[in-house]
């Protein structure tokens, strides 16, 4: 349903700015939609026959589909909820080789916690329902920016954009932030088992990163389809996403760790956590300043100083380089290595 829904905001989107772009200021209205045209009577109108009968065929729609959601849907929710706390616990009938792999099934275990129902859902709205209706609105809106004719010397531009953009859509919220609290108190049982920490949260961020890697290559392919970039300039912005996303996932997952809670009862509980949606929306808010900022800058000197693009491409990827490197650094002493 959720997805419909996305579909049908993507639909309506595209041809509302469509009509905008090709409005030449003489049409004052558009035209109504004949679905739309009899609950619109129902309210103009409400005592004909017309409304009458469709409030009617209304309140039947209403509970059919409340009859379905209750069969097929509330019936097996508890068993969905309670799916993930017995995984350890439970002992399937048939493992076959697997109960000798450790690797295998922790990787077994760790995929089990993506069936969270909440959390898939959140997940789905936050990373990647949001970020597709802010690009389908400016991309296939009718006035799209063209990038087919950008040269090289745009490659260091659109590796910072992919870094801008996955630092943006990775945050407290994302699944590679909240993978270590999803354990619950599994977390403590795993813990007492002969097994290497370090292994077993490596194990899980590296699930957390590749997935949100997925969704912001996705995200920034279908920019770079969408504006007809060279190739050159596509494959540097998904390297630029990835590695980007590789150091926001760091940050989240260390606090994920250090801020985890064992005894949430709805996965709100979790994105809340050190400072809630205020928070949330002042870290989204700086994190787009400073990344729309740090690209126009990049690209007013690029576009001033076209002969000179390599050497500021040079000196802009050295900068982000070593700051990668402290942060990565940053990371490996005041976590990694207290696991170790």
């Amino acid at each position: 349903m959720l997805g419909l829904n996305a579909f049908l905001v993507l639909v309506g989107l595209y041809f509302m700015n469509r009509g905008s772009s090709s409005d030449t200021g003489t049409q004052v209205d558009r035209a109504a939609l004949p679905l739309l045209i009899p609950i619109f009577k129902v309210f103009t109108t409400p005592l004909t026959m017309t409304s009458l009968l469709t409030w009617a065929s209304l309140i039947v729609i209403s509970l059919i589909l409340f009859a379905l959601t209750g069969r097929f849907v509330l019936t097996h929710l508890a068993e969905q909820l309670t799916q993930v706390n017995s995984v350890l616990v439970a002992t399937p009938p048939r493992r076959h080789s697997r109960q000798h792999n450790r690797n295998k099934i922790l990787r077994t275990y760790q995929f089990q916690l993506l069936k969270e129902p909440s959390l898939a859902l959140q997940l789905f709205t936050d990373s990647i329902l949001l970020p597709l209706i802010l690009v389908g609105t400016v991309f296939f809106s009718g006035t799209a920016p063209n990038f087919s004719r950008l040269s090289l010397n745009w490659l260091g531009v659109w590796f910072v954009s992919g870094m801008a953009g996955a630092i943006v859509n990775v945050n407290q919220t994302s699944l590679v932030g909240n993978l270590i609290s999803l354990d619950k108190m599994n977390f403590d049982f795993v813990r007492a088992l002969p097994i290497p920490m370090s292994r077993y949260l490596r194990q899980k961020f590296y699930l957390g990163y590749w997935f949100q890697v997925m969704i912001n290559g996705v995200m920034v392919l279908v920019v770079g389809i969408a504006g007809r970039a060279p190739l050159a300039l596509d494959l540097t912005l998904i390297l630029g996403a990835a590695w980007g996303t590789y150091l926001a996932a760091q940050h989240y997952f260390k606090r994920d760790y250090q801020l985890r809670l064992t005894n949430w009862t709805n996965v709100t509980q979790l994105f809340n956590r050190g400072g809630g949606n205020l928070g949330l929306m002042l870290n989204l808010l700086a994190c787009s300043i400073v990344g729309v900022l740090t690209i126009v800058i990049y690209s007013v000197l690029i576009q001033l100083f076209a002969a000179a693009a390599m050497l500021i491409n040079i000196i802009v990827l050295v900068g982000v380089g070593i700051i990668s490197a402290g942060l990565v650094w940053h990371y490996y002493k005041t976590f990694w290595q207290q696991l170790d």
